[in-house]
């Protein structure tokens, strides 16, 4: 994502939505096995992210079997969607694509109209989507299939203690 150029734009989404969607799910599948072997833990963590100081962490994380690879994967989200927000102004497609100005100057000539189609269509479902994953967020829920790619789609995104 280094190289910041829009032609990559679509791929890069496409990718992110496949790995945090991803994410989400083994979160799932952890906290659902920890539940089926009745495991209760509870860890104390810190975490440096090279785009903001370091962070204490104190999680109660009494349904995981693997807490600290659970938080691992978690930085690793974070340093993904950092890059495409800041690396590839991330959502700015999206809000275009709602205002129907995708075929601007800045994207001329980048995406394909099936591409621009399934923009636009995402950009619909995520303005509709935005209350749920609202109360996904704000719940904490990192095993919700929603949690992680809600956040591809925030016009200003920057992350939580832990989300």
């Amino acid at each position: 994502m280094e190289t910041k150029r829009r032609e990559y734009w679509y791929t890069i989404y496409l990718t992110l939505f496949i790995l945090l969607h991803s994410r989400s799910m083994t979160t799932r599948r952890d906290k659902e096995y920890a539940s089926s072997i009745n495991l209760s833990v509870h860890v104390i963590l810190s975490a440096f992210l090279s785009f903001v100081n370091v962070l204490e962490l104190i999680i109660d994380q009494s349904t995981l079997c693997n807490p600290d690879g659970i938080t691992q994967h978690n930085v690793g989200s974070k340093t993904l969607l950092a890059q495409f927000h800041m690396g590839l102004k991330g959502s700015l497609p999206f809000k275009l694509a709602l205002e129907g100005n995708l075929h601007a100057e800045q994207y001329s000539g980048v995406f394909t109209p099936s591409e621009i189609g399934f923009i636009r269509w995402s950009a619909i479902e995520a303005a509709t989507r935005k209350p749920v994953w609202g109360r996904i967020r704000a719940s904490g829920d990192w095993a919700n299939d929603e949690y992680w790619i809600s956040q591809l789609f925030d016009d200003v995104w920057c992350p939580g203690p832990m989300d």
